[in-house]
């Protein structure tokens, strides 16, 4: 008798294993169309690729500041002590390897520039003007932290 229960066992746990594993194909190939389907929506639904945005107009006094940065912290701040008022003596953009900056926004006198693109030390600053002169410089920090 124990022998026949053993064996009643294991033949329920078989037709479990198989009917809860496999045999089912359709089911099957509908997960694969679903799962395909998804995958299809999310690349459809996906920002495009960052396409070069519009030219932000600048300043004269803007782009020769700019044009300054060539990678490291002593043009950067011979670009500030050249263009600053004289209420911004030292601001701690002056300590920074800045090359490549690029105006991504402007607002009023005030312009949002991105520097070393591409980089783990890309960063961020707001740069403002009166008068041909820098009156503020807000930092944005760094761009590529997640």
């Amino acid at each position: 008798m124990k022998k026949n229960i053993v064996s009643l066992m294991f033949l329920a746990s078989v037709l479990t294993l198989l009917t809860s594993c496999g045999g089912n194909e359709s089911k099957q190939n509908a997960t694969k169309q679903e799962t395909t389907e998804s995958k299809k929506a999310v690349t459809q639904t996906e920002a495009p690729s960052k396409a070069e945005a519009p030219k932000v107009e600048t300043s004269k006094e803007m782009e020769e500041f700019l044009n300054m940065f060539k990678g490291s912290a002593s043009d950067v701040a011979a670009a500030i002590d050249k263009f600053a008022s004289p209420a911004l003596k030292y601001h701690e953009m002056k300590g920074y390897d800045l090359k490549n900056p690029k105006v991504v926004a402007k607002n009023e006198d005030c312009y949002t520039i991105e520097t070393n693109p591409g980089t783990v030390a890309a960063r961020g600053f707001v740069v403002c003007w009166s008068k041909g002169k820098i009156n503020r410089i807000d930092y944005n920090g760094l761009l590529n932290v997640k």
